[in-house]
């Protein structure tokens, strides 16, 4: 198992964007979120070979309460479900293109996910890998 974790704002994988030239490009903003999440990864694993097997991925996803909120509120927000942008699954794609070919040779090897997406009393992703199918259904 590898876990290791991705301090700051959740940064969502934004649409490859073309120019009127016909050159298609990744935006900068989810070039760097893509960049750090590979450089915490390599921080924390920096000799791993790549997984070969099934691998299953984990992803928790934390926003901070915006301090706007009443007291009252953000203490019910505490641990809650965030229900707004950015899309869970847009955050889940960037991190699994930023880790392929580096934590596992393909992303395609992703068998199994879960993920959710809370508030919490720090802005961040938690990353969990696992080599294997621990996912048996009974």
């Amino acid at each position: 198992m590898r876990a290791f974790s991705i301090p700051g704002k959740p940064t969502p994988k934004a649409r490859a964007r073309t120019t009127k030239a016909g050159v298609t490009f990744t935006p900068k903003p989810t070039q760097l979120a893509e960049g750090k999440v590979l450089e915490c990864y390599l921080a924390a694993y920096p000799d791993a070979p790549p997984y070969e097997g099934a691998v299953e991925l984990s992803v928790m996803v934390y926003f901070s309460i915006p301090p706007s909120w009443s007291k009252k509120k953000a203490a019910a927000a505490k641990d809650a479900p965030h229900v707004s942008r950015p899309d869970l699954d847009n955050i889940i794609k960037m991190v699994t293109d930023a880790l392929n070919g580096v934590a596992f040779k393909d992303d395609s090897q992703i068998s199994y996910i879960t993920a959710m997406k809370n508030y919490g009393t720090k802005e961040g992703v938690v990353v969990r890998l696992v080599e294997g199918d621990t996912s048996a259904v009974s």
